[in-house]
């Protein structure tokens, strides 16, 4: 499936999913160019060290962008949701079978190239960029309604 028409796909189910929990506000799904253009420089990055390219996987894209929506409508940054949801939770939800996880957040970041600078040149963050084994990736991207920038999440996965 195309990159855009699986992101419009995943909004329509996120629309869905975020409709049916309470929040403050409706969060916007992701903007597709922003995640195509990350989804890019991530691969760029994984190509460089010899390994293969990371996939879009749709249920990964929903928990991604349900954890940037959780994080900006609520004004929070951190790895457990607002709701105590770990990573592997959030993606056992989405339906999505994992046999390894990694997850990468960040908040303030405009774009796609400076929000991957800034995994890139952190240790623990390119390392879950670049594990040989991750095969699929999901991306959310939200605005916080009481600003502070965009929150960031990277979800990696290898299916089981």
């Amino acid at each position: 499936m195309h990159l855009f028409a699986m992101i419009g796909a995943v909004a329509v189910a996120l629309s869905l999913a975020v409709a049916a929990k309470p929040a403050a506000a409706a969060c916007a799904p992701a903007d597709q160019a922003a995640v195509a253009g990350l989804l890019d420089r991530l691969n760029q990055e994984r190509h460089f060290a010899g390994l293969t390219s990371l996939r879009a996987a749709p249920a990964l894209m929903v928990a991604a962008q349900g954890h940037a929506c959780d994080m900006a409508e609520r004004g929070f940054f951190d790895h457990v949701g607002s709701d105590g949801a770990s990573l592997s939770q959030r993606i056992a939800r989405t339906g999505y079978s994992a046999c390894l996880a990694a997850e990468n957040i960040a908040f303030g970041q405009q774009g796609a190239v400076a929000v991957s600078d800034v995994w890139m040149g952190s240790a623990g963050h390119r390392a879950n960029i670049l594990r040989p084994r991750v095969q699929d990736i999901g991306v959310g991207r939200a605005e916080a309604a009481a600003g502070g920038g965009p929150r960031w999440v990277l979800v990696l996965a290898a299916p089981c």
